[in-house]
């Protein structure tokens, strides 16, 4: 079954002047750093938010996608 865990992060931003890109990098990073449980998993998407000269950024992580056989390979083992 497929993990999922959402975490939210709030940055100041001068709406004017800012990289985007950069602030997510440094969510991502703080993210996996603060909580273990994520730093497993992949970033599968993002969704995001302004509030005043904030920016609300919500990342959604999920489990790394499987190799087929790796999933066959476990399929046969749970069967046999």
């Amino acid at each position: 079954m497929e993990n999922t865990k959402i975490v939210t992060v709030f940055r100041k931003v001068q709406w004017d002047n800012f990289d985007i890109l950069k602030i997510i990098k440094e969510a991502v990073e703080e993210a996996r750093s603060e909580q273990p449980e994520v730093a497993q998993l992949k970033l599968g998407d993002i969704g995001m938010k302004r509030f005043e000269n904030h920016v609300q950024l919500n990342l959604y992580f999920v489990d790394p996608p499987r190799k087929e056989e790796a999933a066959q390979e476990e399929l046969e083992e749970v069967s046999s």
